[in-house]
């Protein structure tokens, strides 16, 4: 992966469902060889799907980041497949220093705590720290059937035509478009890539944990962050008292300037920093409450 596959990336990370040669007259290249370079990258498995994102509320559910110590080697594929099997787990994030981050949903507390006890109780687990994250996408519209039925039919595939969903749907590619333009233009729903970026050649992923001084706003310190730094791919959340980042980086010594410069931050106590190893995925749990929207 060289710097345009990944400045594709990043556009379609914004909006996956931009049109190939819209992405390409940002980045000055043809339609037709931006579409050649997702190819490569979704056959390299670089790329894993395209998806349209909205705040779990509007399904009845919670989101819950947990960040995981474990005792002795890397995880192996035994540990992740165990976390996997809990329903409730989204996608699990490996890194170097034996600290996995998970992504949960849930409908009530006591789901959360039967399936974070469930994570502790795996072998190897120490320890299990956990985070509420703020969505920025609203909640103040609910989707109606026939936008549910649209979400489900871009669910993994966001990238789908609306005159595919229309005739899926047995309505017309104008309702579509009519739905879908109100549903982004009100911030109920965005799409994004999902990538596993341990397969970025070239690049160096990290995550970065900074700690946080008491009764300093995350927010500021992330808006800080983001103002000195262009090269912070997401953020997973915050996990009481830090805000967790993934960022890239081309060389090593990128990483340590970057946690020497966002430890100088007012109210920033300290900053650690490992390299992400390996990304796995478990939507099943999750597609099935979409799928009971529509009754599936």
């Amino acid at each position: 992966m060289d710097s345009t596959d990944f400045s594709i990336l990043r556009i379609l990370n914004r909006n996956s469902r931009r049109s190939y040669l819209d992405i390409g007259r940002e980045i000055h290249l043809s339609g037709t060889a931006v579409r050649r370079r997702v190819e490569d990258m979704v056959g390299s498995g670089l790329i894993l799907g395209f998806s349209v994102l909205f705040d779990p509320a509007l399904l009845g559910l919670s989101t819950c980041i947990a960040s995981v110590r474990l005792r002795g080697e890397a995880p192996g594929k035994m540990i992740i497949d165990e976390m996997g099997r809990i329903g409730n787990v989204h996608f699990v994030t490996c890194a170097t220093d034996n600290t996995l981050t998970l992504q949960l949903h849930y409908a009530n507390s006591r789901e959360l705590e039967r399936a974070i006890d469930r994570i502790g109780a795996i072998e190897d687990v120490v320890n299990v720290d956990t985070g509420i994250p703020r969505s920025h996408l609203s909640t103040d519209i609910a989707p109606s059937s026939l936008d549910w039925r649209i979400i489900d039919s871009l669910n993994h595939d966001a990238r789908k035509r609306n005159h595919v969903i229309a005739g899926e749907l047995d309505v017309s590619p104008k309702t579509v478009k009519r739905r879908l333009d109100r549903l982004v233009r009100e911030k109920v729903i965005t799409f994004t890539v999902d990538v596993d970026l341990s397969r970025a050649r070239d690049l160096v992923i990290y995550i970065l944990a900074v700690e946080l001084e008491t009764g300093i706003k995350r927010e500021n310190i992330y808006r800080e962050i983001k103002r000195k730094y262009t090269t912070i791919w997401s953020v997973a959340g915050s996990v009481h008292p830090s805000i967790i980042l993934f960022m890239y980086a081309q060389y090593l010594s990128q990483i340590e300037e970057a946690v020497e410069g966002i430890k100088m931050i007012y109210g920033v106590r300290r900053v650690h920093a490992s390299l992400h190893t390996s990304y796995h995925s478990f939507p099943d749990w999750f597609d099935r409450r979409i799928g009971k929207m529509i009754g599936k």
